[in-house]
């Protein structure tokens, strides 16, 4: 009778113990446990040593044809991104660069058919941040295709209205198990960080990531809307997936001889350092 008793005792303890574990873990699906994982999702990443990643996006300008940026590359901590870019303007017009970011300058490969229109250009040019933005060639890209961790950014300014609709597998990456979370995009959130230059000007829009145990992005989507009046992207829809958390990835900048300085370029071509068509 005594043993019984005691098997009671041991199996009540039990319960309580897994009913207290059952509702740790069941904390992500309240509100505040939604955001805190988002939250989680948009800083943990970049603070990693490395990522890989595959992105596409698809940005409507006003008065212009539809620009679509294929893009993969790799993230190594603290500041360097390499981004391959395939941008395909309208049907027919396409062409590929390569972006490094390296603390606060870039790299641009330029294109050899560009090239032919830059005598004496070398393959790359290399300038800071700020000046190659206002160049013809960065100009016309939206900051999120410059740079994945001004896309992961964008995290930062989802509303605290988070849903969690489902838990899924993303076969495709080998993953067994993620927490899918979908959002819309606080619009003063977007106004702030646009004045701090974190990203690109936009006003509204809404997204969707796939987050593992590790609170790592494995998949995202946004689509996000801009105001016209500025002669900014109208509207930018951004799909990507993030692999190789923290694998052994590395790579180099330019050599020397193969760059040319921005202020070099700006000397020569004026024009097409501050914007104005060739």
């Amino acid at each position: 009778m005594a043993q019984r008793f005691r098997s009671r005792r041991i199996s009540a303890f039990h319960v309580a113990v897994i009913g207290l574990a059952l509702c740790l873990l069941a904390a992500c699906g309240t509100a505040r446990g939604r955001q805190e994982a988002v939250a989680a999702a948009a800083t943990k990443a970049p603070r990693l040593n490395t990522f890989s990643f595959e992105m596409t996006q698809e940005v409507i300008y006003p008065d212009f044809l539809p620009v679509t940026y294929e893009m993969t590359g790799k993230y190594v901590y603290p500041d360097r991104v390499w981004t391959d870019i395939t941008t395909h303007v309208g049907p027919d017009v396409r062409t590929s660069f390569t972006v490094i970011r390296f603390g606060k300058g870039y790299y641009l490969r330029i294109p050899d058919e560009v090239r032919i229109l830059l005598p004496g250009t070398r393959e790359w040019l290399a300038g800071k941040v700020d000046e190659l933005e206002r160049s013809r060639f960065l100009g016309l890209f939206p900051r999120e295709a410059q740079d994945i961790t001004q896309t992961l950014s964008l995290l930062h300014d989802a509303s605290e209205s988070i849903n969690r609709p489902d838990h899924t597998a993303i076969e495709k990456k080998a993953l067994n198990y993620v927490s899918h979370y979908k959002f819309q995009f606080d619009g003063e959130k977007l106004t702030d960080s646009a004045a701090m230059g974190r990203h690109g000007n936009f006003e509204a829009g809404g997204g969707e990531i796939w987050v593992g145990v590790d609170d790592l992005v494995r998949q995202l989507h946004f689509v996000l809307f801009g105001p016209a009046r500025f002669g900014g992207a109208v509207r930018v829809d951004i799909k990507a997936n993030i692999t190789d958390h923290n694998a052994d990835l590395t790579f180099r900048v330019p050599r020397q001889e193969k760059v040319t300085s921005f202020e070099e370029f700006k000397e020569a071509y004026p024009k097409a350092a501050t914007g104005v068509p060739l």
